[in-house]
């Protein structure tokens, strides 16, 4: 499976995942338009992922969904504002300049376990 195939499916189960959580999701390209069950809109970046390699890019102005879907069991999302996603970018790359631009300016791979299923974090 090559990346933006990955990407595609890490879209299917974030938008799935937010319907079973009372959302509606209007289907556009990344990022994805969010409406939530008392009808206020933000926009959402989702970032899918099946190797252990680093995070890319965060997408500025909203918060980011990383989807981590492993070949064997349920995947994993992992729910960081821009505030966080920034954060974690800047401590990455001054620990590792050289990595600035091999990851595409992301972060480390292991650095989003903190943020597993903070789905409260979207406007209800």
């Amino acid at each position: 499976m090559n990346r933006f195939d990955t990407n595609r499916q890490a879209r299917r189960l974030v938008i799935d995942e937010l319907a079973n959580r009372g959302y509606t999701v209007l289907e556009t390209k990344n990022p994805l338009l969010v409406k939530s069950p008392s009808n206020l809109e933000f926009r959402l970046a989702v970032h899918g992922q099946r190797g252990k390699r680093d995070w890319p890019r965060h997408h500025p102005g909203m918060p980011n969904i990383l989807a981590y879907m492993p070949c064997a069991g349920d995947a994993k999302f992992f729910i960081l504002s821009e505030g966080e996603a920034q954060t974690l970018h800047e401590a990455y790359h001054a620990q590792y300049p050289k990595n600035e631009d091999k990851t595409g300016g992301g972060f480390g791979r292991g650095d989003h376990y903190p943020f597993e299923g903070r789905w409260c974090t979207f406007p209800k």
